[in-house]
Parts: structure tokens; sequence; C-alpha cells
């Protein structure tokens, strides 16, 4: 289970020695903050002149890209200027399109060694998705230093330990909420540079290394049951 939380709702039913904790990683030597990254138009067109906000995943409904989609429109109407990035594929790619033209770049799919460079580059990471089981998306951005907002109660939310510092929480699933929030960040550039602060803190603070996860959950939790497993066939030779 990647949560202490998940942990102890599952060894309630199957005991406590049978539910380990195993939590996600990030390779903070790829993924931190980085000044050359930017701008990011001579690679994807991103404009040099606006906030880029920073999505990343399958681009449909079950993501929250229609509510996101929205909020940049409704941002459009109040006449903020912001740049909607768009890393992933899917069905909305088209209506996202339709809906802000030149103001979204539609990245596709990115290979392995892009993505890193992509999230320094932009300044925050929009992510309405309810449907993440930990969204290693938020804490890949954090550590790139952006300022997350994410929709509170969701599970992507457990990457943060102080919200509304290390990172936004938007109460309701509702465009105008979230145009709010987003408006908040580009428009008071010192919030958006504390909110980055405080994630690349967090990030490098709580969120492990992959090798932290081999050896602190993995492990531990692995290696007993294999020396049992050798002690058994020692005994049955």
């Amino acid at each position: 289970m990647p949560t202490p939380a998940e942990r102890a709702e599952l060894a309630r039913v199957l005991g406590p020695h049978r539910v380990s904790l195993l939590r996600r990683g990030i390779d903070h030597q790829r993924f931190r903050p980085d000044p050359g990254a930017r701008p990011l138009g001579r690679e994807y067109g991103v404009p040099a002149d606006r906030p880029p906000v920073l999505f990343a995943g399958r681009l449909d409904a079950t993501k929250g890209v229609p509510l996101l989609t929205e909020s940049v429109r409704l941002l459009r109407e109040r006449g903020r200027a912001v740049h909607l990035v768009l890393a992933g594929a899917g069905a909305e790619a088209g209506p996202v399109r339709r809906a802000l033209d030149a103001d979204v770049s539609l990245l596709g799919p990115l290979p392995l060694d892009r993505p890193a460079r992509v999230y320094a580059g932009c300044d925050v990471f929009a992510f309405p998705s309810r449907t993440e089981t930990c969204g290693n998306v938020v804490a890949e951005a954090m550590a790139s230093g952006l300022a997350v907002v994410l929709p509170e109660g969701a599970r992507t939310a457990q990457w943060l330990t102080a919200p509304g510092r290390d990172g936004i929480v938007v109460r309701h699933d509702d465009p105008g909420e979230w145009a709010d929030a987003l408006g908040a960040l580009v428009d008071r550039p010192r919030l958006l540079s504390a909110v980055r602060h405080h994630a690349i803190t967090t990030a490098r603070d709580t969120h492990p290394t992959w090798d932290r996860v081999l050896t602190e959950d993995l492990l531990p939790a692995w290696l007993p049951h294999v020396r049992s497993r050798q002690r058994e066939n020692t005994r049955a030779a």
C-alpha cells in the first residue's frame, strides 16, 4: 500500500502482519528545478510572455481536462494571460484546441527524457483529476519546483504536507473556483514564488527516492519471506 492510511484500512481486514507500506518514489536527480529549461517556446511553442500552466496525463474527462479547459477559458475572459501546456494524448485534445486556440500547447506523449525539462519550464501544475490512486506526476511537479493545484479530498493531495503553503487545493470541481485559484497564483508573483519554494522543500524532505523505497519498504517486507522459504527448503532437502 502506498500510504499509511491505506495500509491501516487493509490491515483491519487482513491483519497487520499481512500488509506492508510500499511508498511511491521520485527520481530527484531527474525532477528538480532547472532555470535553463525556460523558455519552452523553441521546442514546444509556449509563449515566453505568459505563465505556463502544465497538465500531464491522459487527456480525457476522467482526468478533469474539460474542467481545466473551462477554467483557463474563464481566466482569458477575465483578461489574465496564461498559457495551458498539455503533455499527453486523449479524446479531449480536439475540444481543448477548439476552446483555447492559441492559448494551449498540445505536446502529445513525451519521450522519457523530456518530461523533466517540461516540468521545469512551467510555473504551475494543475491536476483536477479525482481518479488517481497516487498521482506521481504531482510529486514530480513539486520536485521540479511547480506550484501544484489539486482538488480538495483527492488522493493526490496526500503529497502535500501543508495544503495552502506547499500546494493549493480547490474545494469544488467548479471552473470558477479553479480559475480563482490559478488566477491568484499568476496575479501574485510573491505567492507563486512562496508556494513553489515550499513545494521543493516538501519534495526534498518527505518524498522518498526509489532507492529508499527499495531499502526501507520493499526489502524489509520481502527478505523475511525469502529467508523463511530458504529454511523450509533446507529442512525438506
